[in-house]
């Protein structure tokens, strides 16, 4: 299960006020629709619209969460959606008075005037308004497992910054061979927003951005623990330097996608501004 749809799952806990599971996300999460959103019917779903959510919950209520009911049976033929609500809460729940969320729902009931539509309505608003919560919770875990494998990253193959303008700054033909890998990154990878569904883990990122646009640039620069206990020999210096061009590697990756981007773009130019160079000292030589 991706980190996506775990934090999805623990968002519809929190807002179904289930902090143990095994009450209302419970029911929610053993209904078909979501079973069926689930691949292989064990792993979690990255997606959920407002629309299915308040179906699904309405069916829990309608059913008293059996999930065998739904389509079947609905209490909603015999009660009121209010009294439907405290028949759940009192035939599924040791103590249905505490709970928030039962309470909150039966308020959206009132409010609709017990009419079916509209008390569906209301669920879904309210599951889109948390929404924004979820995505922004979300968002958070990202940067963390991000910054997280940063750090590791570049503590693995020792990618120091600073290391790296130096050895660009002083290899013309270096500069030329990372624009060009660069430049190919940038051919066969999408623009942000552009990207194929299915990778939306920081892990499963930050390893085709590795395979895709670190490594061949590790290979060029000669970076990685091997390599770089010679070059800290020559000047004591470079390995007081060094902590602080680790920082900025970590920083730079995990900025994430729209960063390297640019990045990429700027190096393409750099790749086309050399070429032109190139041309332009070509036809500058004379003949004979």
């Amino acid at each position: 299960m991706d980190l996506r749809a775990k934090n999805l799952k623990k968002g519809i806990i929190k807002l179904l006020d289930d902090p143990e599971g095994q009450g209302l996300s419970k029911f929610f999460f053993e209904h078909p629709l979501i079973r069926g959103l689930s691949e292989n019917g064990n792993k979690g779903f990255s997606n959920l619209s407002g629309d299915k959510f308040s179906k699904v919950l309405m069916d829990v209520l309608r059913t008293g969460g059996d999930s065998q009911k739904v389509g079947r049976e609905s209490n909603f033929d015999n009660y009121t959606i209010t009294q439907s609500i405290d028949k759940v809460g009192k035939d599924k729940f040791k103590d249905p008075d505490g709970s928030e969320t039962l309470g909150l729902i039966k308020t959206f009931s009132k409010e609709a005037s017990e009419d079916i539509k509209e008390f569906q309505n209301k669920l879904e608003s309210w599951f889109d308004e948390q929404g924004d919560q979820m995505k922004d919770w979300f968002s958070r875990e990202i940067k963390k497992v991000t910054l997280i494998t940063s750090v590791i990253l570049v503590l693995l193959f020792n990618i120091d910054t600073v290391r790296i303008y130096e050895a660009l700054s002083q290899n013309e033909q270096l500069r030329i061979q990372f624009a060009n890998s660069a430049f190919e990154y940038f051919k066969i990878n999408p623009k942000e927003g552009e990207e194929k569904e299915g990778v939306d883990t920081p892990q499963e990122k930050l390893t085709q951005f590795y395979s895709g646009s670190l490594e061949k640039p590790i290979d060029l620069l000669g970076l990685g623990w091997p390599q770089s206990w010679a070059y800290y020999k020559e000047d004591g210096l470079r390995m007081l330097w060094a902590p602080f061009g680790m920082a900025l590697s970590v920083l730079a990756i995990s900025f994430g996608a729209p960063f390297w981007y640019d990045v990429i773009s700027r190096v393409n130019q750099l790749r086309n501004t050399t070429q032109q160079n190139q041309s332009k000292n070509m036809k500058a030589q004379p003949v004979g």
